[in-house]
């Protein structure tokens, strides 16, 4: 499935600060108290080796992406340009293997999504072909990529005409969807503090297949519908606290953080039957829950 260059990504920040205030001065005599009865209770620590699984999920934060291409036509300039994405979700499981030092070593299997936002356009490269089309069809010519083509090729004010007016118009609103599914190996290291509450930090590799689709909000048209598969890692860590159970068993329950990076992954407009490229990273924050057997 393939479609028009417009590319996807990008994080919204949340609003909770002010609530936050709120709720830490409700809980100014709750905290300390809470703090004591872990801390007691976590007195006995479970540190033994064997298979665990896992499973999360939480907001997941694209930053905003680079989009380019470089085309051999002259009547296309350089697409240069940054798209967004609205906050979305990741859900992932694991299954792996603790040993009693404190490594964990799994592999994970992730699925995360976010709706478009807008695209915003500096040089517009075959996005251009979008404010031709609308043209093309107030003034009964042909329409698409060979016909604007000719039509550049033949009257450069046009093109350069056209140009502006996908400049000045933007941010360009966008409607569609990014989803990615990850496959990765990780490493993580639990730092033994003497009690229940364990922080740890770590990474992984893999593989993660990246499809977008999106569509022009103003026009409706289709852009891009395609997908690719690429590199990825991620760094990040977080704290755990561990609830012994009988047989050497435990669960634990976690805040996670993720740093996550997929590269430049290439796809190719719909319209245009152009490649361009987008820069795909971003943050992850969410629960856990881990269940060693």
């Amino acid at each position: 499935m393939r479609t028009d260059p417009l590319l996807t990504v990008v994080s919204c920040e949340p609003a909770w600060l002010r609530g936050l205030r709120r709720f830490s001065k409700a809980t100014t005599g709750v905290l300390p108290t809470l703090a004591v009865v872990f801390v007691s209770f976590a007195t006995s620590v479970y540190a033994g080796e064997g298979p665990y699984v896992a499973i999360g999920g939480g907001v997941n934060l694209l930053n905003d992406a680079d989009v380019t291409a470089q085309y051999a036509e002259p009547q296309f300039t350089p697409l240069d340009a940054t798209s967004k994405t609205d906050t979305g979700y990741k859900v992932k499981g694991a299954v792996g293997w603790a040993f009693a030092n404190g490594f964990r070593v799994e592999g994970e299997i992730s699925y995360r999504k976010h709706n478009l936002d807008e695209m915003d356009v500096r040089s517009p490269g075959t996005f251009v072909l979008n404010a031709y089309d609308v043209w093309a069809e107030a003034n009964n010519q042909p329409q698409g990529p060979d016909a604007y083509l000719a039509a550049a090729a033949a009257n450069p004010e046009l093109k350069n005409g056209l140009e502006q007016r996908t400049i000045a118009a933007s941010p360009h609103p966008l409607t569609g969807d990014f989803q990615a599914v990850t496959f990765k190996v990780n490493a993580f290291y639990d730092i033994d503090l003497g009690f229940a509450w364990k922080p740890y930090v770590g990474g992984g590799i893999g593989l993660t297949k990246i499809s977008v689709e999106v569509n022009s909000a103003t026009t409706g048209t289709l852009l891009v519908d395609d997908d690719d598969t690429v590199f990825s890692y991620q760094v990040g860590g977080g704290v755990g606290y561990e609830f012994p159970l009988p047989e050497d068993r435990s669960i634990t329950v976690s805040l996670d953080y993720r740093y996550f990076d997929a590269g430049e992954p290439t796809f190719t407009g719909y319209t245009s039957r152009r490649d361009f490229n987008a820069s795909i990273s971003g943050n992850y924050v969410g629960v856990g829950l881990r269940y060693g057997f």
